[in-house]
């Protein structure tokens, strides 16, 4: 009788062991190197300050010396980026995150990126071309 209580626990704490393992994998192999390579991400999130904080100043976020200026205010010193190829209007995805400090936005954004990243890479989700009919 006692085995059984016991193989009982073991089969429910199996699953729980392997979502751990996967989310400290997950995490190690992507979340720490994604917040570590912050490039664009201070790119975005400084063209974003300067489209709701200087708006009359858009054009100048492609003269590379002017933005470098701008990325080094925005809390980004140790980054040398350009918002080159890029239209204006892309720092409206940023702008939600500047109600927050650079450390939580940073956070966030990486977090949503992986979200995204897992959902469109989900073995669980429709084929291209099949009907779905979850009900």
């Amino acid at each position: 009788m006692h085995w059984i209580k016991l193989r009982e626990r073991v089969n429910h704490a199996v699953p729980l062991l392997l979502l751990m393992a996967v989310i400290v994998y997950y995490s190690w192999t992507l979340f720490w190197p994604a917040m570590q390579s912050n490039r664009s991400f201070a790119a975005f999130y400084t063209a974003a300050r300067i489209f709701v904080y200087q708006p009359e100043n858009q054009a100048l976020a492609y003269d590379n010396a002017w933005f470098g200026e701008q990325l080094v205010q925005a809390g980004f010193p140790e980054i040398h980026d350009i918002f080159n190829l890029n239209p204006p209007v892309l720092g409206l995805l940023f702008t939600p995150l500047l109600l927050l400090p650079v450390s939580w936005g940073r956070i966030i954004w990486v977090l949503l990126s992986l979200l995204s990243l897992s959902v469109v890479g989900s073995p669980w989700r429709p084929s291209p071309g099949s009907t779905y009919n979850p009900g």
